[in-house]
Formats: C-alpha cells, structure tokens, sequence
C-alpha cells in the first residue's frame, strides 16, 4: 500500500499514488485508470463522456452570454442616441433655453435662502455671545 502521507493514492489501486483527479467526479486515479481525451483527464469512460458533455453545455452558455453582451452594449448605445436626440429635441425647440433660466433663477434663489439663513444664525449667534459676555463680565465684576 502507498504511503498515505506522501499524497493521495488510486481509488482504485491502493497501492499505487495518484498521478490526477478525474476531471468529473474528482477522484485520485493512477496511470493505469486514467482514461484521456481532449486535454480531459478522467477514471471512466462514463465520466468522460459526463466532462465532454458538460463542457459542450458550457461553451454554449458562454457563447449566448458573450451574444447577449453584445446585444446589451448596442442596446445601450441605441439608448444612449434616442436620449441625446430627444434632448436635442427640446433644446432646439425653445424649451431648452427656457428651463436653463428657469434653473438658473431656481439657483440664485437658493443661494439667496442660503445667505439670508446664514446671516441670521451669525446674527443670533453674536446676540448670544454679547448676553453671554454680559452675565460672565457682570459676574467677574460684581460693581456692575
């Protein structure tokens, strides 16, 4: 019998290391088992017969995904032209420039909201921190 700690051995022949697995089921098989074909090391020809077959459902797989890849990225350029003429559309037609005033204006008031908000909380700030000077000076300095 084959050392076991130098490696797997045969399933078949105990006594003899493995020299593969079988590429479907995954059993260690000896020189004497391994069946070949196709690059496709296996320990049966009924084994074999299952790795070509799945390699057949596999490269077709692989086929329909890489047409459908395909098909995918002219779909999305067809889009992509469909999108940028309806833009065009719009744009040419004066509604374009009409939204683009629209959205500046919505900008500048927003900017406006935004400043407006921001002076007051500089301002609530500043009327809290003369209060708050006031208590601690009027503590400091009791006279007061």
């Amino acid at each position: 019998m084959a050392n076991l700690n130098n490696g797997p051995v045969c399933i078949n022949h105990h006594d003899r290391p493995a020299v593969a697995h079988c590429a479907s089921c995954r059993r260690p098989i000896c020189e004497e088992c391994l069946v070949e074909q196709d690059g496709f090391k296996c320990c049966s020809k009924k084994c074999l017969q299952q790795a070509l077959a799945s390699t057949a459902v596999t490269n077709d797989v692989i086929k329909r995904r890489n047409r459908a890849g395909s098909l995918g990225a002219v779909a999305s350029f067809i889009k992509w032209i469909v999108i940028i003429a309806v833009l065009a559309g719009i744009w040419f037609s004066g509604l374009g420039p009409k939204w683009l005033r629209w959205l500046m204006r919505k900008k500048d008031q927003t900017v406006q909201t935004v400043q407006q908000k921001a002076q007051e909380g500089v301002q609530k700030d500043s009327d809290r921190r003369k209060r708050q000077g006031d208590f601690y000076d009027s503590v400091a300095d009791p006279k007061r």
